[in-house]
């Protein structure tokens, strides 16, 4: 089985569109915190905390295509609410 790379992660989270609806999650620079262990995918999702409900859809897409990569068994996706100011 080939190993799961953080750059395979990304390149999933590419094809997911961002809260612009124009960008995608890597080029907002949204993703943090991947962790990779055998099988299991974890990350985070950074959004402005007064649209964290409003962008759950974007959360399930981002699992979504995660669980794509060949391999993955588990993606778990939290949002973050970025701090304002």
């Amino acid at each position: 089985m080939p190993e799961i790379t953080r750059e395979d992660v990304l390149e999933q989270l590419k094809k997911v569109k961002g809260p612009d609806l124009d960008s995608n999650l890597v080029e907002l620079d949204l993703v943090s915190e991947i962790v990779i262990n055998n099988g299991s995918v974890a990350f985070a999702l950074t959004v402005d905390s007064n649209r964290a409900h409003e962008l759950e859809p974007m959360r399930e897409a981002a699992e979504k295509a995660v669980k794509r990569i060949e391999g993955i068994d588990q993606v778990l996706v939290a949002l973050t609410a970025e701090r304002g100011g």
